[in-house]
């Protein structure tokens, strides 16, 4: 290795070979060794072609691998690359030779005075982007060191002589045999696809017990001794005899006709081919995590909750079938088809009042929040028991949640808490210590909303209650990522949430869940693959008539936007998603007026600021998060008045506690610094930490 004290400076990024660091604009990169080595000896050669086979040598030493190994490097290091600077290519392909930096891309060769060498491990001068750990979430790239490492395994095992192809066993005949992808693009940097993508779907299926899929050594293996077609005609009949496998996975990848990949599968079991299902991105991995999100939904065994109703059943027994029916649509998330039945329902028996009560259920979760209390107001007029009762009570506590009255719905629920208790109704004490958790979430007590949270899911694990189990993990990531910013832990939470939501077919919380995944990476500041996933996102809700879910999207897609500094951006999707808010969807109005209003602090646009702080203070939605806690002393200090600064940041240090963090201090320390030098030194109010 070149030990000479030099940096490689090329499209913003900074490469210390003695530090073994890369970063970008100051911030060092989260990157993979593997990575890191192949980038540096591409660097150091200087625009001129490392050859593949050297690669090979130098980055797998003493293991034997195949090319798509390489392969697979190549196109993860770009995807690394490509979150910081997306616009340009800067490794180049020369088919069948190897690869270089692309001639355009100018290095610039910094030399540094002569210091001691300091490790990778025991460098403390460079601030680390400290990235979540990539998990196997099917909306986030499959870890680069876990798809090397299995197939460096399976290649080295397969080369040694002695090894015979493991035997199966007769379960195998239960399996479903994913079989490696046929890649027909023509494109040798597409090679890695072949086992990559192969063993990113085998990692995910294997996640789930009532999946049972073939180990990739096991079918890998086997398949030496088997001559087959990619021809779903007479794949099955060459490779199953001889596999002892019930199901084949077939998979292709292909271009179209304006030159994107396209990702197929087929699911063959003996005469009966499934459908040919494909998807098609500019991205190779987004369209494995389309593919694998579709395969999921087929192969998952579903088991729609059996909600219990009889006890709010009529003696009209065709109304209960269809009360049923629409009870069950409310908590799927299908309101227009729960309030056909629904209103069905109150047909056959105009007494019935639990159906009239999950209407306005239907009406709250639609937005329709004035109907909703004005139906409240109307039942509580009849006689009612007390689950009815309370029932109400709580939608009046999730609609003065919606309205922005957080500390309403808050008394509103602790009110009828006692009540929920003794009526041993083990869903709506639940549901009732959920909705007061998310409340505390709301306003910034994090510690009171983790504890209701936690009562919530353990009742809900505890009596198998499924649907509301998931919710409960689902309000737990929420509030794990904004209170303690623990991303990795709430990227679990999200991750089973989904899981479970998928197996309920609960397609509209399915949706929920990947817009929180998708979320989460802008704080972990992959924002190239977070703006598209939210974009993905909001197709889906627009699919599904969910208005306030696609406005809370667009609405990160803003906050996306401000974070990688595109005001011009950020102005216009804010914007819009702020008229769209209008009166009705007060939470993404809020949220949206906060990240205009850092938007026009940035610009100097200071009385527009000053409005959409306004309008966000409105509401008693309050985020913790350092750069939205601090937007009133950031006004303060943007219009010069740096002690009023100083001060409302100390107050926010008392009423934040231990949720204070570095962030928030980074802050108040510029402000105090700013206040002694008597100017400003700030430029950026949503990067400053």
């Amino acid at each position: 290795m070149d030990t000479k004290p030099y940096i490689y400076k090329f499209s913003g990024f900074s490469l210390d070979p003695i530090k073994q660091v890369l970063s970008y604009q100051g911030l060092a990169i989260d990157l993979p060794d593997k990575s890191f080595q192949f980038l540096e000896k591409l660097v150091l050669a200087d625009h001129q072609l490392v050859e593949k086979y050297h690669l090979l040598d130098e980055l797998w030493k003493d293991l034997v691998v195949s090319e798509w190994s390489l392969s697979r490097l190549v196109s993860d290091t770009r995807h690394l690359l490509a979150e910081y600077v997306s616009d340009q290519d800067i490794i180049q392909t020369l088919r069948g030779k190897g690869f270089r930096i692309h001639p355009k891309v100018k290095i610039e060769l910094v030399e540094l005075p002569t210091t001691p060498v300091v490790t990778k491990t025991s460098s403390v001068s460079t601030p680390i982007n400290t990235n979540p750990k990539r998990k196997k979430i099917i909306v986030v790239v499959i870890s680069l060191l876990c798809v090397v490492s299995l197939s460096v395994i399976w290649f080295y095992l397969s080369k040694q002589p002695q090894e015979e192809p493991i035997s199966l066993s007769e379960s195998m005949s239960d399996l479903l045999t994913v079989l490696p992808v046929q890649v027909l693009t023509g494109d040798d940097q597409d090679s890695w696809v072949e086992y990559g993508v192969m063993t990113m779907v085998i990692d995910e299926l294997q996640r789930f017990p009532k999946i049972k899929v073939a180990n990739m050594n096991s079918t890998l293996s086997n398949l030496e001794n088997v001559q087959f077609q990619y021809d779903p005609e007479a794949i099955f009949q060459q490779v199953c005899p001889a596999l002892g496998c019930k199901q084949l996975l077939l998979m292709n990848l292909t271009l179209t006709e304006d030159k994107r990949p396209s990702l197929s599968y087929q699911l063959i079991l003996g005469d009966n081919k499934g459908t040919n299902f494909s998807f098609i991105s500019e991205d190779i991995l987004e369209a494995s995590n389309m593919l694998l999100e579709h395969l999921l939904q087929s192969l998952m065994p579903q088991s729609p909750e059996r909600l219990i109703l009889s006890h709010t059943y009529t003696n009209n027994h065709m109304a209960n079938q269809d009360y049923a029916t629409g009870v069950s649509r409310v908590y799927h998330g299908e309101f227009q088809s729960a309030k056909d039945y629904l209103d069905l329902a109150i047909k056959r028996e105009p007494s019935f009042t639990w159906a009239k009560i999950y209407q306005i259920e239907v009406l709250y979760r639609e937005g329709k929040l004035q109907q909703a209390e004005q139906g409240i107001q109307k039942l509580m007029k009849q006689a009612l028991d007390i689950r009815q009762n309370i029932f109400l009570q709580n939608t009046l506590s999730n609609i003065a949640y919606s309205q922005g009255n957080l500390e309403q719905s808050i008394n509103i629920a602790n009110g009828f808490l006692d009540a929920v208790e003794q009526t041993q109704d083990k869903d709506l004490l639940g549901a009732t210590h959920m909705n007061i958790g998310t409340s505390y979430q709301a306003i910034g007590k994090i510690d009171q909303a983790v504890e209701h949270l936690q009562i919530a899911l353990e009742m809900f694990q505890l009596h198998g209650f499924k649907l509301r189990e998931a919710q409960a993990l689902l309000n737990l990531g929420n509030t794990i990522w904004v209170g303690n910013t623990d991303y990795d832990l709430a990227s679990q939470y999200y991750q089973k949430s989904a899981d479970i939501f998928r197996q309920l077919g609960a397609r509209n919380y399915l949706v929920y869940a990947k817009h929180m995944a998708a979320g989460i990476k802008i704080s972990s500041k992959r924002y190239a693959i977070a703006k598209r996933e939210l974009k993905e996102v909001v197709k889906l809700y627009q699919e599904l008539g969910d208005t306030e879910g696609e406005l809370i999207a667009q609405a990160d897609l803003v906050l996306a936007a401000l974070k990688e500094q595109n005001l011009e951006e950020a102005e216009k999707i804010g914007l819009a998603v702020y008229q769209r808010s209008v009166e009705q969807f007060t939470y993404p109005r809020s949220i949206v007026s906060a990240y205009v209003a850092i938007t026009y602090l940035n610009l100097k646009q200071f009385s527009k600021a000053k409005m959409y702080i306004d309008e966000r203070n409105k509401y008693d939605w309050f985020d913790p998060r350092p750069a939205f806690a601090m937007i009133p002393a950031s006004y303060a200090h943007a219009t010069g008045d740096f002690q009023e600064a100083v001060n409302m940041a100390e107050i926010l240090k008392i009423r934040l506690g231990k949720q204070w963090n570095i962030g928030h201090q980074t802050y108040i320390n510029t402000f105090q610094k700013d206040l002694d030098q008597g100017e400003s030194s700030i430029k950026d109010y949503a990067n400053l930490y």
